[in-house]
């Protein structure tokens, strides 16, 4: 059975209270595996969220729920935008993170992350595509 109602996905993405935003997080990860569908909404959260306490709460969450194929399909190809195309060198850095600890359900992503490991303009985003393309071929 799946928990992740679409309203409570929606307090995780859009919720003007950073308090709400956070307790939804932790209410998903309490969950585990009953709340894999908002796990797509909690990577994108734990890198572009506000509030740190938001972000540190979406990603213990995705810990303890864990990627499936179906999440990492629906994630992968936002990861790889905000890769490509964030502003924040810290939001490519960290989507480049997350698309290595998908590991091989990320496959699609390894032409993003090899030209943003020769070509982004921070080198802590060039490192750590470079750390997620080769966590994605090991396996």
């Amino acid at each position: 059975m799946n928990v992740a109602g679409p309203q409570l996905v929606n307090i995780l993405q859009s919720d003007s209270s950073w308090s709400r935003r956070r307790d939804v997080a932790v209410v998903f990860g309490n969950l585990g595996a009953m709340a894999q569908a908002a796990v797509p909404a909690l990577l994108i959260v734990g890198i572009t969220d506000t509030d740190s306490d938001v972000r540190n709460a979406a990603n213990v969450a995705v810990q303890k729920i864990g990627i499936s194929p179906d999440s990492a399909n629906i994630a992968g190809p936002q990861l790889v935008n905000i890769l490509q195309s964030a502003n924040s060198w810290s939001h490519r850095r960290d989507a480049a993170v997350a698309l290595g600890n998908m590991g091989p359900m990320a496959q699609a992503a390894l032409p993003a992350l090899l030209t943003a490991s020769a070509g982004d303009s921070d080198s802590d985003v060039r490192n750590a595509a470079r750390t997620a393309a080769a966590k994605i071929r090991v396996y």
